[in-house]
């Protein structure tokens, strides 16, 4: 019996350190790991990746596939998902236009699309912002809370505008494209 509980201690402590180990070497590199995001439901990996800074900046169907393309602007990372059968079965970087230029700084995504204006409301507080989609025919359909990070996606049914808004400390930081399946 004491074997195996020594055993089981050491497969533990190993299990541990390696994760430690992993964490640390991301840190060190800059850029932020998202190895175990596959295999993962699409929701789940949505969840992940919005704790972890990245936004959805792209997204198409093809058949019974879909792609979701995320950037990380904190780490200047640009990633894209298969998803088949509401199941992530492939993570890899991408170079997408969507993300920015290749190694440089992202260029921020488009804030109108349609008819209605809406870069405007960067920088307003949280309850102005909300206030503003309000007025100009927008419908709040989810908001998830990251970190420090609250994200809300609101849907214009009349011009068919989706768009997640990143808030912190109460200020609306960014207002991005996302074709969200909540909003259809």
């Amino acid at each position: 019996m004491k074997t195996i509980s020594k055993i089981a201690l050491v497969s533990v402590a190993f299990t541990i350190l390696s994760f430690a180990a992993l964490e640390k070497a991301s840190a060190a590199s800059g850029k932020v790991n998202v190895s175990d995001i596959r295999g993962s439901t699409e929701n789940g990996a949505d969840d992940k990746l919005f704790k972890r800074g990245f936004m959805l900046v792209d997204g198409q169907d093809s058949g019974g596939e879909s792609f979701k393309t995320y950037f990380n602007s904190r780490s200047n990372q640009c990633i894209r998902l298969e998803i088949m059968d509401n199941k992530v079965i492939s993570v890899s970087p991408t170079q997408s236009p969507k993300c920015g230029k290749p190694g440089g700084a992202a260029k921020p995504a488009a804030a109108t699309s349609g008819n209605v204006k809406v870069s405007d409301i960067v920088g307003s507080s949280e309850n102005s912002a909300d206030e503003k989609f309000y007025q100009r025919g927008f419908t709040l359909v989810d908001g998830k809370e990251s970190g420090e990070d609250t994200f809300k996606t609101y849907y214009n049914s009349k011009t068919k505008q989706c768009v997640m808004v990143d808030i912190l400390d109460n200020k609306v930081m960014s207002i991005n494209p996302n074709p969200s399946t909540k909003c259809h």
